[in-house]
């Protein structure tokens, strides 16, 4: 004996629709017959006597074997994570689909058992019904969210306040509307004013090496003048360049940039080019993509790229104006704003948006009132898109590698923990629910390292010293931003606690005592990872020492060691674009800043054969800047 039940899932409002007593399938009212197939689940039952609630039964039977059913449907659906409640009902047949937040199918099949399967939307958790004997929780993270999380990022990594970005995705959205924009183009506008500086941290060490130590104060202080005149920017740059540096070398560094007519529209081809892969890695539109590609165009064609006119998308020019008006009207005042539009008008900016802009009035596109978190939500077209399974860890190893991007020996860490952590999960003996959430939160945990300057990243700064406060926050911020995305608070929270240690030494929150599990594997295997890169004699030996003092379990550190030796070597030789083996040794070289003269000494060949390796590499790869080449050996695992 035994029951069979089929769900479709789709997204809320949901109608359900009974095809028989034993199948049943959810439907969204708005989009009728958008199906998503969960699986077709058995579970088949010994004795059907045990199934009456008046009967003396098993303790735990009809758990066991729902759980075997339902983690055959699970096991094979990578949107699923598996729950199992116990219980047993008997004589009704019941559908019931909850309301939004939390909406649930509930179905008494004909032997009498209650099966619950709840998928959880924004708002609230998954609604788990005591009285079910199966639930499976589908999540999925809205592709909004994630881009407005990474639109908090791409704030703390330019020096604006946070909520800048979706502050201006508002504006941008009001001045869409007013413009008559249909539907596809305003979906575009959402995305691109929230992911425009997406590419910031593709050019971090060379402007921090413009700057003299802090590039993120430097982008701060440029901001308002990046799509201003010439003059302008010379004059702010003079005041920015090297500020907290000796004269002689604030003169050296201004001479380099004065020196260097082409070394602004480098880093920006760069910025834009980054931009365009990790918005194609993280599922975004097409359109959307190639947009990103004009970022920081102008009107009068004198921005990068040369593009110019009505052949700038719109959503570029609208996302343009909506970000300085936010930026001048936030800082200096709506007057100053107003000043700032139409002295651009012609020139930046597109002069109709413009005109339509001052006719909606600064203060009117401005108006912060509500939650722009909610607000931004609600403003979305549809349909929303969703990202989950496969496609919701290529979109969070993009974030990963938008921080990793920040130094070039940063280059694919978030990765190579990620490896490590799902070598250690598997040692462990961890669950399948947990192994997911591990290697998800591995891939982003160090995305808050944005919020730090280069400068003070690099000298490692002791707890007490200058700097420090700044590098001890930076699993805080990880943890904050990414908790605003609906179905990635567990990853967050295991984000969040890589740097903590049991006996209370670790940071931000010095926790002590009952951390889980997951979060423990992640902590030491980044202090794995840290012991082996900065060159530790006997790496085992010294989280040994830390075992011994209570710092970490030894169940965690044997099942990183023991991960890594099964995984070893952590990287397999792979033959990637036609790369020869020569080549991914000049791209790893590359891709961790060694210039074409380093790497030539490094590989006792002349500079000329590395520079002929390097062309062959672009070319192979379809790319155009060092950033862009570094990140695609990230993004293909070419980087140990």
């Amino acid at each position: 004996m035994g029951f069979e039940c089929e769900l479709r899932l789709t997204e809320p409002p949901y109608a359900v629709e009974e095809e028989d007593a034993h199948h049943h399938r959810l439907i969204g009212r708005d989009q009728p017959g958008a199906e998503a197939p969960l699986g077709r689940m058995t579970a088949p039952l010994d004795d059907e006597r045990r199934l009456d609630p008046g009967v003396e039964r098993e303790p735990g039977l009809v758990q066991r074997q729902l759980d075997a059913a339902g983690r055959r449907v699970a096991g094979g659906h990578p949107d699923v994570d598996f729950r199992a409640l116990a219980g047993a009902r008997s004589g009704m047949r019941l559908l019931r689909v909850g309301g939004r937040g939390a909406t649930s199918l509930e179905t008494v099949c004909p032997l009498s058992t209650v099966a619950l399967y709840s998928l959880r939307t924004r708002g609230s958790p998954a609604d788990y019904l005591t009285r079910g004997t199966y639930g499976a929780l589908m999540d999925r993270v809205r592709l909004a969210e994630l881009c407005m999380a990474t639109s908090l990022f791409t704030d703390l990594g330019t020096g604006q306040p946070t909520e800048h970005g979706l502050h201006a995705c508002r504006a941008a959205m009001r001045l869409a509307a007013a413009l008559g924009c249909d539907t596809d183009v305003r979906r575009e506008v959402f995305y691109v004013s929230l992911l425009r500086f997406l590419g910031c941290t593709a050019d971090a060490h060379q402007v921090g090496a413009l700057a003299g130590d802090d590039e993120i104060g430097f982008l701060a202080g440029m901001a308002p003048v990046t799509m201003g005149s010439p003059r302008e920017q010379i004059g702010r740059m003079i005041g920015l360049v090297a500020a907290s540096r000796p004269i002689p070398q604030r003169l050296r560094a201004l001479a380099r940039a004065v020196t260097d007519p082409k070394g602004k529209q480098r880093l920006l081809e760069a910025h834009c080019e980054v931009a365009v892969r990790l918005a194609d890695e993280m599922g975004l539109p097409t359109g959307v993509v190639a947009a990103l590609g004009d970022a920081f165009a102008r009107w009068d064609g004198r921005g990068v790229p040369a593009d110019s006119g009505t052949d700038i998308p719109l959503s570029v020019r609208v996302s343009i104006i909506a970000r300085d008006t936010e930026l001048w009207g936030r800082e200096v005042g709506a007057d100053a704003a107003r000043r700032v539009l139409e002295d651009r008008r012609g020139a930046a900016y597109d002069p109709t948006a413009v005109d339509v802009a001052l006719g909606i009035g600064v203060e009117a596109l401005l108006d912060n009132d509500e939650d722009v978190w909610d607000t931004l939500l609600d403003l979305e077209p549809v349909p929303h898109v969703r990202v989950s399974g496969p496609a919701q860890v290529r979109a969070l190893g993009a974030l990963g590698d938008f921080a990793d991007l920040k130094l070039p020996e940063r280059s694919g860490y978030s990765r190579r923990i990620a490896r490590i952590v799902a070598a250690a999960a598997e040692a462990a003996g961890l669950d399948a629910a947990e192994r997911v959430v591990l290697v998800r939160a591995a891939l982003v945990h160090d995305v808050g390292v944005v919020a730090v300057p280069a400068d003070v990243w690099r000298s490692q700064p002791r707890p007490g010293s200058s700097g420090w406060e700044q590098v001890r926050l930076h699993p805080h911020w990880s943890e904050r931003v990414l908790a605003r995305c609906s179905g990635l608070g567990r990853v967050a929270t295991v984000a969040g606690r890589h740097h903590e240690r049991l006996d209370g030494t670790g940071y931000p929150a010095g926790l002590t005592g009952d951390i889980d599990r997951a979060s423990r594997l992640l902590s030491c295997a980044v202090l794995y990872d840290e012991l082996r890169t900065t060159g530790t004699a006997d790496v085992a030996a010294e989280l040994a020492r830390l075992v011994a003092t209570g710092a970490l379990r030894e169940e965690d550190v044997r099942a990183v060691l023991g991960g890594v030796g099964i995984a070893a070597p952590l990287l397999e030789a792979v033959r990637v674009a036609d790369l020869t083996e020569r080549e991914v040794e000049v791209l790893s070289l590359l891709a961790r800043g060694g210039t074409n003269r380093q790497i030539a000494e490094q590989l006792s060949v002349s500079v000329k054969t590395v520079g002929a390796h390097v062309e062959h590499i672009y070319v192979k790869a379809g790319v155009r800047s060092r950033a862009a080449a570094t990140l695609f050996a990230m993004q293909h695992d070419l980087l140990d």
